[in-house]
């Protein structure tokens, strides 16, 4: 492999947390929070959205302007961390059209994927 353990360990973790997506709940909110500082509101129960999940309407946008960017592969070093690819996230054409692009990609990805949600027709739509 030519890299010691620690030095692989250091990449690695310095790669994932430049591209990894969270969600973070705050009652009422959901906001999208990248490790490179990206934030955004992702839902919010208050928002007019034809996208919805529960009581939170869905800002489309917001994925678009921050998540999908934060998706994009800079090198095929890069290991792909997402957390999480869920009902929200796969409203936008967008998002599911970076993820498929991902799996396409020679890096390896590490995801968690929602089960409930119809995430895999959403995700063969794209």
């Amino acid at each position: 492999m030519g890299r010691s353990g620690a030095n692989y360990r250091r990449d690695f973790l310095r790669t994932t947390l430049a591209i990894a997506v969270v969600a973070l709940a705050v009652p009422k909110i959901l906001v999208i929070d990248t490790f490179d500082g990206q934030k955004g509101v992702l839902a919010h129960v208050n928002c007019k959205s034809r996208f919805r999940v529960g009581r939170y309407g869905v800002q489309i946008e917001t994925i678009g302007r921050i998540a999908v960017p934060a998706l994009k592969v800079i090198s095929t070093d890069d290991v792909i961390i997402i957390d999480e690819i869920g009902k929200m996230e796969c409203f936008s054409s967008l998002f599911r059209k970076a993820i498929l692009e991902l799996l396409d990609s020679p890096n390896p990805v590490l995801a968690t994927i929602a089960v409930n949600g119809g995430l895999r027709r959403r995700l063969t739509q794209a």
